[in-house]
């Protein structure tokens, strides 16, 4: 292995030299480079950054910028790092499709030698928030979470550009569904739950009208509250919410809320002629039993 220039580096301690040695430059590059850090009593260190950090704790000040200029794409990923808030001595790496030169992922390497294989992985372990990263590719998918799927905003949730539709979480989970991602994140209801809350409103409302027939709070009733359409609460009441476009899941999710939304879901019910005493009493009823179901 190739000696680097370690003044560079990792710098001098009393009684000794901390050295960092690399492949040749043929294998320079963020893909392929290796690097070990060499004690003054000798020992190797294959990690990298766990190499840098023994140094640090010796009184070393470390900065691997030198290092990270000598990678054939490295220049550039200084200036990436820079341009998107990280600050210098910070690399960043873009992956993309071969096809069609597509971002898909990114790679990040501090100026102390620790890795992150996402803006998520960095965030969840340093000191950076979301909003410290101002990378257009990271801004955008965060975007498409917030308006596509109403996902919290500024709170790291992020959704993928292209066909599939993959969705991350705050702490860098995986979901892969709409669905999936906005019953994490409180912003709909699961199937099961949202069923049994419509239900549950639909009865009461019929059970504290005097006309107690179909027609009182209908499918096309309720889809009128919800502002979705009658075909959409019918399959949502078939258990197959998962049809329904996230704009109409969201907004179901929203209305029939028994505990969010009981002012505005009272005062339809009123609206529409029924004895408001004996409504609560059902609704406090169903809210017991869904508890004791824990449907909730």
């Amino acid at each position: 292995m190739e000696e680097l220039p370690w003044q560079s580096f990792v710098g001098l301690r009393k009684g000794g030299v901390w050295q960092l040695y690399c492949q040749g430059p043929n294998y320079a590059n963020f893909r392929t480079s290796s690097a070990a850090v060499i004690a003054p009593d000798g020992t190797w260190f294959g990690n990298l950054s766990l190499g840098v950090a023994l140094a640090e704790s010796h009184g070393c000040s470390i900065n691997l910028a030198p290092y990270y200029e000598t990678f054939d794409e490295g220049p550039s990923a200084l200036r990436t790092a820079i341009d998107i808030g990280l600050g210098p001595g910070w690399a960043v790496k873009y992956q993309r499709q071969r096809r069609n030169d597509e971002i898909v992922g990114v790679c990040i390497w501090s100026p102390r030698g620790e890795w992150y294989e996402s803006y998520h992985d960095l965030v969840n372990n340093s000191e950076f928030e979301f909003s410290d990263i101002t990378c257009p590719w990271f801004i955008q998918r965060c975007r498409k979470a917030e308006v596509d799927y109403f996902l919290p905003p500024g709170s790291g949730w992020a959704a993928s550009l292209g066909i599939v539709k993959n969705v991350y979480s705050p702490e860098g989970d995986l979901y892969r569904s709409h669905l999936q991602a906005m019953i994490a994140a409180r912003v709909a209801r699961p199937t099961g739950v949202l069923v049994r809350e419509i239900e549950d409103y639909q009865t009461a409302v019929r059970g504290a009208h005097p006309r107690s027939t179909q027609r009182v709070m209908s499918a096309t009733k309720l889809a009128l509250l919800a502002g979705v359409s009658s075909s959409v609460i019918k399959r949502c009441l078939r258990g197959r919410n998962g049809l329904t476009t996230p704009q109409a899941l969201y907004s179901i999710s929203r209305c029939f809320d028994a505990e969010r939304n009981a002012v505005a879901l009272q005062q339809a019910a009123e609206v529409d002629g029924v004895d408001t005493a004996m409504y609560q009493r059902l609704m406090s009823d169903a809210r017991s039993l869904r508890m004791d179901d824990r449907v909730y």
